[in-house]
């Protein structure tokens, strides 16, 4: 029998594997099928599925260098601080910083309510020329819900972007062959030598125990961080008491959002980020490329998604958002002209005789 004969069918290989999804391939099926490389993400999520499908792996099966136990202890300690620095910061920002915004802004709009309003719903237009707080009210981003709105838009865009890639990474890791019983750790890992001799290390399967760890380890917190970050970000922006702060929020969050990739690219050193480079999760697959349904249904997934982000902006801020529970719309209309004159410049432009020197009235004089 020739070497050809020999080889797995790709197509036959994918089609069995659909038949019986639960069954364990072995090490040289999975070396030979066709398969589509994907990235790790080049974060500290990257980080613990390397640590766990490599260095684990490589510990447990012969453990004789201690190199590894090294890197895959320094690897585990600053994921584990990912984690804890995520979650508390979000935790210290709700407490510190957002929760405190919103109690003044609902402080505000109840003095707003009772002093310049009376019984009957009528707004006392004598009391609110000089109303002590009317400016700083007035500058809340929820009185200006077209520019809050946009802001808004684009953060749960944002944050749908982020469970997209994570739902991704998840959907390619339950994707993963699952290996035999009897299957050393360390083939999980196979180093392809490229015609170009570079290595290319393939997660080409893990064993069931490995891809539920992954679950559990990648899979919820990811998710959960998310999901939490996205709802501290609506709050926060919505309850930002001036434009101004509305851009810097907006930026801060993303901060939140980039310790995992900060820790990875400050701590680590190059061979782990050359690590997570040449490491790909090999994806049995039976086409290379799409159809032109295919790519259709893409693009109509991804209309559907800018809609739903579109939709759920407004639902957030007429229906849901609870900075300022059934809020009514009822602050910009009482501000006045002298609230936009405070955003107009002084100065038009190229006016030369914009700042006299000397006091007005004596020069008049």
């Amino acid at each position: 029998m020739s070497a050809d004969d020999e080889r797995v069918n790709p197509r036959t290989l994918y089609t069995a594997f659909r038949l019986r999804s639960t069954s364990a391939l072995t090490v040289d099926e999975l070396v030979q099928a066709r398969k589509v490389f994907v990235d790790l993400p080049e974060d500290m999520w990257g980080v613990a599925i390397l640590a766990i499908v490599k260095d684990l792996a490589d510990i447990i099966s012969d453990g004789k260098n201690f190199y590894q136990y090294v890197r895959f202890g320094f690897s585990m300690a600053c994921f584990v601080a990912n984690l804890y620095l995520q979650i508390r910061i979000l935790r210290w920002i709700t407490l510190y910083v957002v929760n405190a915004s919103v109690r003044r802004l609902q402080e505000q709009y109840s003095t707003f309510h009772t002093e310049l309003f009376d019984d009957t719903l009528r707004f006392k237009s004598d009391v609110g020329e000089d109303w002590d707080s009317r400016f700083s009210l007035c500058s809340a981003v929820i009185a200006q819900q077209p520019f809050l709105g946009a802001i808004l838009f684009l953060w749960l865009g944002r944050m749908l972007g982020e469970f997209r890639a994570s739902r991704r990474l998840l959907w390619n890791i339950s994707k993963l062959q699952i290996l035999a019983p009897d299957t050393s750790s360390s083939d999980m890992v196979y180093e392809h030598e490229l015609p170009d001799g570079t290595i290319r290390n393939e997660i080409i399967g893990v064993h069931q125990t490995t891809k539920i760890f992954l679950y559990l380890l990648v899979g919820i917190p990811k998710f959960g961080i998310g999901t939490y970050l996205a709802y501290v970000g609506m709050n926060w922006l919505t309850s930002t008491e001036s434009f101004a702060d509305l851009i810097l929020n907006a930026l801060a969050l993303e901060f939140v959002i980039g310790i995992d990739e900060m820790i990875l690219e400050c701590f680590f050193p190059e061979s782990m980020k050359n690590d997570l480079e040449v490491t790909k999760l090999a994806i049995i697959e039976d086409k290379e490329e799409l159809t032109g349904n295919e790519v259709i249904r893409e693009y109509v997934k991804s209309s559907i998604l800018l809609i739903l982000t579109v939709a759920g902006t407004g639902a957030y801020l007429l229906r849901f958002q609870q900075v300022l529970p059934n809020y009514q719309d009822d602050i910009d209309p009482h501000c006045g002209g002298w609230f936009y004159e405070q955003f107009e410049p002084l100065c038009n432009f190229f006016q030369a005789d914009c700042f006299p020197f000397g006091h007005i009235s004596t020069k008049l004089s």
